[in-house]
């Protein structure tokens, strides 16, 4: 299915097999076949297999059976979904369902019982089956090529081809095509295409190519002749090597198509040797789909296991590669050479036991081992020292021919005397086990035991003569507890404790911590080299960080680069760190060695992502809500309402870091501490109420290694009861409820009292109505002897009013016949009299008191006659008044002190005011007129 395209040159240096990492067959759903792979956009890989489409979403595999629940043959991205072809069956599978393409494709094309290859080239679905070959373009119906069985189809390029019978089709995208005749029982898998020549691959007969005639010729290279013994099964095409599949010989890797650069199988990690599918991830890693398997080789990371040793099975301790392609591998069983002219390791004799180091000195390798120090050449081994064990050797800084070894119980010297080596025996005053040695620039020896603290030595090699100068630990403030290791960067101690990096001070003869180490090396360092090249190199809990520093005044201008050696091991407590000369870096681990390359390493800043795939509870799975209204790129879980214990499924980002990542969550509204690393890809919440739950999640490798955090919103729903809304509605439901009952409560007891009262009801309502009568009776006479009392009142205020009228009157009259009959001066004196009466018409307050009586009995009387009327004057409104009451003109005359003509003249125009008629009485009107009755 698999075809390669021409790529960019390839390195022609013996690659070493990557880290690779196994899924066995429990990791599978049962060790099914793994027929194809594919890696989609998001990062998850696909694998259709015996059992139906496998989805790993780089912490959890999980297997979504077909429709029909038939084995799945092919796959392939395809708009926007994932097309999987079976037995008899197509479908997609997208956003967590199944959608048949069976009929669809039947109804174009006809009945297929298999579907054997499925993929896409530009946006072109192309489906080969038992009976047929197709191709599906987006919004439109399927498109029979070719009618007929095919056994195999793959991409080169823009092109599709298949092969029918022993016809090789090929289908450009054009729509032209081109056929070729294969020779009898070739079945062709794909295309390599090198700079000289274009390779068919095929299953069992080895490569073809095209001679100038156009006809398909056997390739005569070990090459070819390997892949005819182990039978090829796809092809694939990285940035380095061409990768082919097999059937029988795991993997084999070549760059020209002529010699084969390398191969793995189930010796390299494999976890079978019949590869029948292969993918890319977008990383760039490489995953093999085999019989009962899965594997993933890390192309990506810089780590490497050695080919030469890879099988030796014991712990490294020290290697030492030459310039001439020997490499020295010290172990905890001895120490191996390879070298061009042997295939295999080759045991050093008489080097049982563990090896420490392997280091050169005066142009030869020397071996520090359980026993001594001893110089090898080649396979032949020469003691200088048996006194003891030897960890370590350090050339003097100003003697030449003078080595000092560090020794299990202190110093020893080592001389070089007419050309040969020799033991000096021990230094005197100076009995330590001395590990970790590492000179200074004024040629002080400095000791580091990791557990009993820090010497500085002066060494004396012409009185064979140590002395201790100054003794550092706990009580100079070094952290506890002691774990130390002291190197030497450009003449200059530095002392790692994994936690600060310590210097010494010589102007006040004291270590401190360093004041601005550079990024990368500030905390947590237990392990620090330099290389040649000015770079330093740290050892950080399970990372290897590199770092090339330039020091720009007090600031650092580093690039940090880290390689995870979390999957493979060091070996503790001795790490050694061998500088190559190809400019790599070689480890012992647990399992052996591991290389690492620089060009690698990953940055600093680059950790795993990882995220939530799914919320799981007990009853149920959360929905997902893309985006969120805590921050735009966070997403919201909703689960129903209830006091949940979830499960948050974590997916790390691609397959890059499958296997050595640890998760970490907090939740940062209960505290910012994040929970301890814990392997796997599942975190339990329990107790989460109603309400909303923030949760962050985030990778991590190693301990000061993390990945990018990605927070989330758990919202439990409010149950429906809860809610602000809801009871409100309740409120008002039970109100109404209680007065409903209320009412219906009424009506009952009505009901139950009424038989019983309707007996006492007749009696009572009759007392009733002769009480009531009574009453009205004696309120009636009340009020009628009140207005009777009134009326007289009023009535013989009247009559005092008209009397006192007519008294003044006759006074005025009389006062005037007098003044007619006195002179002028005597009548001058009458004129005030005259004038006096005159006023008191005006200013009588008589009319206000029988106003006030009036209004008692006639209530409302001049508020009626003012709203009927509202144009009257108040002279109209006192007329009115003396009207009602039945006065005659020459009454009102004398109590308006007006003449009787002027009162007649004065109902004139009060008629013309109220607007009567001819024939209506002016008297009956105003006598009519009465306040509107009162509402019951």
């Amino acid at each position: 299915m698999w075809a390669c395209l021409s790529g960019p040159a390839r390195s022609q240096e013996s690659p070493t097999l990557p880290l690779v990492a196994t899924f066995d067959r429990h990791a599978t759903a049962g060790g099914p076949s793994h027929w194809d792979l594919e890696v989609l956009d998001d990062g998850r890989t696909a694998v259709a297999n015996t059992k139906g489409l496998l989805l790993f979403d780089g912490n959890r595999w999980e297997l979504h059976p077909l429709p029909n629940r038939t084995m799945a043959r092919s796959l392939a991205a395809w708009d926007g979904g994932l097309v999987v072809g079976g037995q008899g069956m197509v479908a997609r599978w997208q956003a967590g369902n199944w959608t048949d393409m069976t009929d669809a494709l039947q109804q174009e094309c006809g009945a297929f019982e298999d579907v054997w290859r499925m993929d896409v080239v530009g946006t072109t679905l192309v489906v080969v089956t038992n009976a047929f070959v197709a191709t599906w373009d987006p919004n439109t119906r399927p498109r029979l090529v070719h009618a007929g069985p095919s056994v195999n189809g793959f991409v080169h390029g823009t092109d599709f081809w298949y092969q029918h019978g022993q016809t090789l089709i090929g289908t450009h995208r054009d729509g032209s095509r081109e056929a070729h005749v294969l020779p009898p029982g070739i079945r062709a898998e794909g295309l390599l295409v090198t700079s000289n020549d274009t390779l068919l691959l095929t299953h069992e007969r080895g490569a073809y190519t095209w001679n100038r005639q156009g006809a398909l010729v056997p390739v005569d290279s070990p090459f070819s002749t390997m892949l005819r013994e182990r039978r090829v099964n796809c092809v694939l095409e990285t940035n380095e090597h061409w990768v082919v599949g097999t059937s029988e010989g795991g993997v084999l890797l070549t760059v020209n198509g002529r010699d084969v650069r390398d191969t793995w199988g189930t010796k390299e990690g494999l976890a079978k040797n019949n590869v029948l599918c292969m993918a890319l991830s977008l990383q760039g890693d490489l995953w093999f789909g085999m019989e009962g398997g899965l594997s993933l080789a890390r192309l990506t990371w810089p780590n490497r296991l050695p080919r030469e040793v890879v099988s030796l099975g014991e712990a490294g301790a020290s290697s030492l590669h030459l310039p001439n392609g020997t490499t020295y591998w010290g172990t905890s069983q001895g120490l191996y050479m390879t070298a061009p002219s042997l295939p295999e390791p080759q045991k050093v004799p008489g080097m049982d036991g563990q090896v420490w180091s392997l280091e050169v000195h005066d142009g030869r390798v020397w071996v520090c081992h359980l026993q001594g120090a001893a110089v090898v050449e080649g396979l032949r081994v020469t003691w200088i020292t048996k006194a003891t064990g030897v960890w370590t050797l350090r050339a003097h800084p100003s003697l030449p021919n003078t080595l000092v070894a560090g020794t299990f119980k202190g110093l020893r010297l080592l001389t070089k005397d007419g050309g040969t080596w020799q033991d000096g025996g021990a230094l005197e005053g100076y009995s330590e086990s001395a590990r970790l040695l590492a000179w200074d620039h004024e040629g002080m020896l400095w000791v580091a035991h990791p557990y009993k603290g820090l010497d500085r030595l002066q060494v004396a090699p012409a009185t064979r003569a140590a002395m201790v100068l100054n003794h550092f630990d706990e009580r100079d403030g070094l952290p506890t507890p002691l774990s130390l290791d002291v190197a030497a960067v450009d003449g200059e101690v530095y002392i790692t404790t994994r936690q600060e990096l310590w210097t010494w001070d010589d102007a006040n003869g004291t270590i401190h911590p360093v004041a601005t180490p550079m990024p990368g090396m500030a905390h947590g360092l237990h392990k620090l080299w330099s290389d040649d090249f000015g770079g330093w190199w740290g050892l950080q809990s399970s990372d290897l960080v590199h770092v090339r520093p330039e020091r720009r005044g007090t600031e650092w201008d580093v690039e940090l680069r880290r390689a995870n050696l979390s999957l493979t091991p060091l070996v503790e407590p001795f790490e050694t760190l061998e500088f190559m000369p190809n400019g790599q870096v070689c480890l012992a681990t647990e399992n052996g060695f591991a290389i690492i390359d620089p060009e690698r390493m990953m940055p600093g800043t680059l950790g795993p992502e990882v995220r939530i795939a799914s919320v799981t509870w007990l009853n149920g799975k959360a929905t997902h809500i893309p985006g969120s209204r805590v921050d735009p790129r966070d997403t919201v879980w909703v689960l129903p309402p209830g006091e949940h214990t979830v499960q948050l499924n974590l997916a790390t980002q691609g397959s890059m870091w499958v296997g050595a990542s640890y998760t970490q969550w907090r939740m940062p509204k209960v505290g910012p501490e994040w929970s301890a690393p814990q392997p796997g890809g599942v975190v339990l919440l329990g107790g989460l109420g109603p309400g909303e739950h923030l949760v962050e999640v985030r990778a991590a490798v190693g301990e000061p290694w993390f990945g990018p955090s990605q927070t989330y919103l758990l919202d439990v729903q409010i149950p429906w009861w809860d809610r602000n809304d809801v009871q409100g509605l309740l409120l008002v439901a039970v109100v109404v409820a209680v007065g409903a009952w209320g009412v219906r409560r009424r009506r009952r007891l009505r009901d139950e009292h009424a038989a019983a009262s309707e007996a006492a009801a007749a009696t009572y309502q009759a007392s009733l109505a002769e009480a009531e009568a009574a009453r009205q009776r004696s309120e009636w006479q009340t009020a009628k002897a009140m207005l009777d009392n009134q009326n007289q009142e009023l009535a013989s205020a009247t009559l005092h009013l008209v009397e006192k009228a007519q008294l003044v009157k006759a006074l005025e009259e009389g006062l005037r016949e007098l003044a007619s009959e006195l002179g002028n001066d005597d009548e001058s004196k009458v004129k005030p009299l005259l004038d006096l009466i005159a006023d008191s018409g005006r200013t009588d307050d008589a009319w206000e008191e029988f106003s006030e009586r009036f209004n008692k009995v006639h209530l409302d009387f001049t508020k009626t006659l003012k709203a009927s009327f509202p144009g009257l004057t108040p002279n109209d409104v006192k007329l009115c008044t003396y009207l009602k009451m039945n006065l005659t003109s020459k009454d009102i005359a004398s109590l308006m002190f007006i003449s009787v003509r002027a009162v007649e003249v004065s109902r004139s125009r009060l008629r013309k005011r109220m607007g009567l008629k001819q024939g209506e009485v002016l008297a009956d009107v105003i006598s009519g007129i009465a306040p509107p009755p009162k509402p019951s």
